[in-house]
């Protein structure tokens, strides 16, 4: 799999879930800072750094998904949020590995509060994706 082909399934993926009415295209949370109309929950697919395995023939794709709701103006609705947060990015990561045969060990889960375009609470998972290079080796 490339990079685009992990990126778009998790967005797909992502907009399947219930819970999930927006994403972030272009891959950087703080964009919902510019967006006055988002439809909340949101979910986004930022970047981290990747790596290649000569030896093996693995790209080593590193992500961080963030699963962004809007509090209540009492904000008691924090850690129910949070809570959906972390349940529907473990879905979205364990429908990642059935729909395409890929072993995710492990995530790390962040609750946080955040101002963006709205008063906002949720969670990201920091998680490394181990996919075969597809791609055949052409001498020029």
């Amino acid at each position: 799999m490339t990079l685009k082909e992990v990126f778009d399934s998790l967005n797909t993926i992502a907009l399947s879930q219930p819970d999930i009415n927006g994403i972030v295209k272009s891959g950087n949370i703080y964009d919902l800072n510019e967006d006055r109309n988002a439809k909340y929950s949101v979910f986004c697919v930022t970047q981290g750094t990747h790596s290649y395995d000569f030896i093996n023939g693995f790209n080593s794709f590193n992500f961080i998904l963030y699963y962004v709701d809007r509090l209540q103006s009492d904000g008691d609705n924090k850690v129910e949020i949070q809570s959906t947060a972390i349940e529907t990015l473990k879905n979205i990561i364990r429908v990642f590995s059935k729909e395409n045969d890929v072993d995710i060990a492990s995530a790390s889960f962040e609750v946080f509060t955040q101002s963006f375009s709205s008063l906002c609470a949720g969670a990201y998972a920091t998680i490394s994706i181990e996919v075969d290079d597809d791609n055949c080796v052409e001498e020029f």
